[in-house]
């Protein structure tokens, strides 16, 4: 009985491997990460092979348009140990496939990755008091304050895609996300870039 399960599972993993585009696959198994991302990018090769050998980061360059758009390509086409590897990185870098990861976890497992949302990529970066008045002295007031009211501008834009990502409304689990993960995003976005502005209207003042 354990050949025959044996067996089963060499001619799944063949069977799955002989169905991946052989560019793609020789590529990856090669390292040759700029070749596999012009295959699916370029050539339009739409095979996703994602072993536990390939990296996060790499496979996001290979695969993050097809990640964002539908996240749930990665739970279903990668093997269990690449999505393991995977974990700490995933919402440090997508918020589309950190929302499929949190509904696959419990409630009580979500602060580790929220703390992740908010402190990452994913997140608009908090700028140092000494950079801010490095850059902001060799400009006028107008000119800063209109500097940042542009990086506010593109802020809301990330902050609108967010939303739609974690308040869809879709279920109660949307619902819980929203509040966890949106309300204290779109806090903390206030109020940065109200303290960019305090800052820039002291140092211009000094």
């Amino acid at each position: 009985m354990k050949i025959h399960i044996i067996l089963a599972g060499l001619v799944f993993t063949t069977y799955t491997f002989c169905n991946v585009h052989p560019g793609l696959k020789e590529a990856i198994d090669e390292g040759n990460i700029k070749q596999a991302e012009n295959l699916v990018n370029k050539i339009g090769v739409k095979d996703i092979y994602c072993p536990s050998s390939l990296s996060f980061s790499d496979a996001m360059k290979i695969y993050g348009n097809t990640f964002s758009t539908h996240p749930e390509e990665m739970w279903n086409k990668c093997p269990d140990k690449f999505i393991k590897n995977a974990e700490p990185e995933i919402c440090k870098t997508s918020a589309s496939l950190c929302k499929k990861l949190l509904q696959n976890k419990d409630l009580s497992k979500w602060k580790k990755y929220l703390t992740d949302i908010l402190e990452s990529k994913i997140n608009q970066q908090q700028e140092k008091r000494t950079v801010i008045k490095k850059e902001y002295r060799k400009a006028t007031k107008e000119e800063c304050l209109l500097s940042v009211d542009s990086e506010k501008r593109k802020a809301i834009v990330y902050s609108s895609y967010l939303e739609q990502i974690f308040c869809d409304g879709k279920d109660v689990l949307s619902t819980a996300m929203c509040a966890a993960v949106y309300a204290p995003f779109l806090d903390s976005l206030e109020k940065h870039f109200a303290k960019k502005e305090k800052i820039v209207k002291r140092i211009r003042k000094s």
